[in-house]
């Protein structure tokens, strides 16, 4: 057992020297559409990060977490902004592969999970409080621009389907249980990352 533990940290170090790490922020518009006709807008701001290993075609393994900022819904031709406070949080796992076209630019792919909880107060009814859950599956492409080997700029595309959405309605601390529907969202994003 002491063997087999040793050659996976060696093999894990001697990956690590070959690997391409990257971690950022970026920003996104995320547009919702579910099967009822109705959606939502949002903006998202993430931490994102990848490790990649190899030097020029590279597998490796993406994650990211940040905050939801909700901001409208709709149905149909109706469509309301957001009142109270509402607010969320976001993360996301996946495989991810990316390519160097040359000392500048890259391209990469990503797919994975994503999960985000939503939290509303509505103002005419200040002691009932919405939370929605939401699993997605996703699949994200871009490309990056690479600054004095330190720094990349990236742009790219996030899009996918739901798995599950539930919502739970709590009101003066009872709470009861729904679920809300399945659709599929886009996302175009923009950030920067130190290199590593």
């Amino acid at each position: 057992m002491k063997k087999v533990l040793l050659a996976i940290a060696v093999l894990s170090i001697s990956a690590s020297l070959y690997a391409g790490s990257f971690i950022g922020v970026s920003v996104a518009p995320d547009w919702y559409f579910d099967s009822k006709g109705s959606g939502r807008t949002d903006i998202l701001f993430t931490a994102d990060g990848a490790n990649y290993f190899g030097l020029d075609h590279s597998f490796g393994i993406e994650y990211g977490v940040g905050v939801v900022f909700p901001i409208n819904m709709w149905e149909e031709e109706r469509t309301e902004s957001l009142t109270g406070s509402p607010y969320g949080f976001v993360f996301r796992a996946g495989l991810g592969y990316r390519y160097d076209t040359g000392d500048l630019i890259g391209i990469f792919l990503g797919a994975g999970v994503r999960g985000t909880l939503k939290m509303f107060n509505d103002e005419p009814s200040p002691d009932q409080d919405l939370r929605v859950f939401m699993l997605d599956i996703y699949g994200r492409a871009g490309i990056d621009f690479n600054i004095m080997d330190i720094l990349s700029i990236n742009a790219g595309l996030l899009a996918g389907g739901s798995v599950y959405t539930g919502a739970t309605v709590i009101t003066r601390g009872v709470s009861s249980d729904g679920y809300a529907g399945n659709g599929f969202f886009i996302a175009p994003f923009a950030g920067i990352s130190l290199t590593y």
